[in-house]
């Protein structure tokens, strides 16, 4: 794991080939959220996780991937890296 928080953003990325991007997710949104994993929605119910096994890690592209999911932006960028941020609400 090599997670950062930064201005609010916390960044995480697949450090090990046993991880998952949506293993990294979870982890970075719930670190963001200050929560267990268990207390997040699940994953499924806004992103199909099997396709973002299937495009992440993705070494020779240049992919980006964003969505909102448990009041966050996700970014995710290739090969790998995870981008949290609280969703900021319009003023």
């Amino acid at each position: 794991m090599s997670g950062t928080e930064d201005g609010g953003e916390v960044v995480d990325s697949v450090t090990e080939p046993y991880e998952s991007i949506t293993e990294v997710l979870v982890r970075a949104v719930s670190t963001a959220s200050d929560c267990d994993p268990i207390d997040l929605p699940p994953l499924a119910e806004t992103v199909d996780a099997d396709v973002l096994e299937a495009l992440f890690p993705a070494p020779d592209s240049d992919l980006t991937v964003s969505f909102e999911f448990a009041g966050m932006d996700i970014v995710l960028q290739s090969p790998a890296t995870v981008y949290v941020q609280r969703v900021s609400l319009p003023e």
